[in-house]
């Protein structure tokens, strides 16, 4: 047993076996990604969002809207292919992401579009989809005319309606379009237009026609938990607002996004545990630790409600230039998931200064806010939608860490410590909200188009603070496993665990191609790591 501790303790500190572990990792999340492709598992994803996440991956592609680009092109023909030929998406699939599908689609390319749908759908649907196809813009050889005689027929032909209402809310003609989502509706198995009927008039603020909609049996399963809790918040019934955000916060997760968003905190949980020395404290450490990581689980939920809330009473946007976009996010993004988790971190604080461990205060901050990013993941990863999740997830972990780890740090050292001030607090408080605003603002609408450079500047140098501060606060223990050795290959492990996943969505050259924004948000947190720690590394 000694010679193992002693074969590990020099491993974990040799910087030739560090690079070996973290390439052997990496290749091994490479050849399960590999596999993964052939898996019968499914995409999470529609169409729509399997294209988006693919351009956004390619941002060069992304802001283009009349698309002449071969590369994109190809792309929109091949995620089409793809969910046709696996049985992951029907006509009703390829009819609800028409409008994004033909924005992507010069006219020259729709004769080869239809001849791919004749490939995998009956006739007469493909018809329907080149026919609304048509309708939207040019409306080409009176398409509208045509949709509107198959929509009065009676029975009316299956997708005429749908399409027709898809067609006005696309010109935000909701009034125009709701007839037509009803009618539709009527069909047994028109769920998503029932869907879109309750969407359109929760949108308009109709709550008259939403609780006859309610009382409709035949809507019952079309009303989401979201739905139900704009409807609460527009009634202010708050226990059922409370209850609705809960149950879609559930509704939300499937399985794999489950797995891979609990590998991550289990993994990031780790790191901060050795970064933040728990053994030098007692047996309530870890306990606070997992109250923390619990109540920043729970922050999510009054986070969510004030965006609800926030939209009800205050409906505000980002604008259209970076300047609006800064504005938006520090005063909206940045201010409410700070403030929810600092408030969720209170009930802690008298016992943590009670207890006078200023490395515990940062410690079980931290976990605050990794129990917000763990809840956070799910809505990155469950069917990201063209959200450009991905490159995210592991950046956005660590950055909610150390945003959360600073502001408690510092708010038990202004309330517990004659040392400190709260002004102190204050200053950090207010820089973590503004650097999580700007990161969010820049990631979203990059200035001069630098494709997130600024955000990962600023997520560069918070990074180093909370790392000095957590260097500083350290004293000079000897553990079996370095650090180093935990944060190389927990990072990678993440890393390689996120192509296992996107595998599953994607084939293997879409799963690097997806990964390389974590990828180097992983490179930069570990550059960070060993610049400030600088362990002492052998060979």
């Amino acid at each position: 047993m000694k010679n193992l501790r002693n074969q590990l303790y020099a491993l974990s500190r040799s910087r030739s076996f560090l690079w070996r572990l973290g390439i052997a990792t990496i290749v091994t999340g490479l050849v399960l990604a590999f596999f993964a492709q052939f898996l019968p598992t499914g995409s999470d994803l529609s169409i729509q969002g399997r294209i988006s996440s693919r351009l956004t991956a390619n941002p060069t592609d992304l802001g283009l809207i009349i698309i002449q680009n071969s590369q994109v092109t190809d792309i929109v023909f091949e995620e089409v292919e793809n969910a046709l030929k696996s049985g992951s998406s029907t006509s009703e699939d390829v009819l609800i992401d028409t409008p994004f599908i033909r924005l992507r689609l010069s006219s020259n390319d729709w004769p080869r579009y239809e001849e791919l749908l004749t490939n995998y759908l009956p006739q007469r649907e493909v018809d329907l989809i080149m026919l609304f196809m048509r309708s939207l813009g040019t409306d080409l050889e009176g398409a509208t005319e045509q949709l509107e005689m198959m929509a009065a027929q009676e029975p009316p032909t299956r997708f005429a309606n749908q399409i027709l209402g898809q067609v006005a809310s696309g010109e935000n003609l909701f009034n125009k379009a709701y007839p037509h989502f009803a009618k539709e509706g009527e069909f047994p198995d028109a769920h998503w237009a029932r869907e879109q009927a309750v969407i359109n008039r929760d949108h308009v603020g109709d709550l008259n026609t939403l609780k006859e909609l309610a009382d409709n049996p035949l809507y019952k399963d079309a009303f989401s938990p979201w739905i139900r809790a704009d409807l609460a918040a527009r009634q202010q019934d708050w226990p059922q607002l409370v209850k609705s955000v809960l149950l879609a916060q559930v509704d939300r997760t499937n399985t794999s996004s489950f797995i891979l968003a609990t590998i991550a905190m289990v993994v990031w949980g780790i790191i901060l545990l050795q970064l933040c020395q728990v053994t030098r404290f007692d047996k309530l450490t870890p306990v606070l630790c997992v109250i923390g990581l619990v109540l920043g689980v729970l922050s999510t939920t009054p986070t969510l409600i004030w965006v609800m809330l926030e939209d009800l009473h205050l409906p505000i946007d980002e604008g259209t230039d970076v300047i609006h976009a800064m504005v938006y996010y520090i005063a909206t993004v940045g201010l409410r998931e700070e403030v929810c988790k600092l408030l969720m971190f209170l009930p802690l604080v008298p016992i943590l200064i009670k207890r006078g461990y200023h490395l515990e205060f940062l410690m079980v901050a931290s976990f605050v806010g990794l129990g917000f990013a763990y809840s956070e993941n799910f809505g990155y990863l469950s069917g990201s939608m063209g959200t450009a999740a991905t490159p995210r997830f592991l950046t956005a972990n660590f950055l909610h860490i150390s945003l959360t780890g600073m502001s408690g740090l510092f708010l038990c050292r202004g309330l517990g410590t004659r040392a400190y001030s709260l002004n102190d607090f204050l200053y950090i408080f207010g820089i973590a909200i503004v650097a999580h605003g700007l990161y969010d603002a820049f990631l979203v609408r990059p200035p001069l188009d630098d494709q997130g450079f600024v955000a990962m500047i600023l997520f560069i140098l918070f990074s180093r603070y909370y790392f000095k501060e957590a260097r500083d606060l350290r004293e000079r223990l000897e553990p079996v496993v370095s650090l180093s050795a935990t944060m190389s290959f927990g990072i990678c492990l993440l890393t390689s665990v996120l192509l296992v996943y996107l595998g599953t969505q994607f084939n293997l050259g879409q799963a690097m191609e997806l990964a390389l924004g974590s990828f180097l948000g992983s490179a930069i947190i570990l550059f960070m790591f060993f610049r400030e720690f600088g362990d002492t590394l052998t060979r």
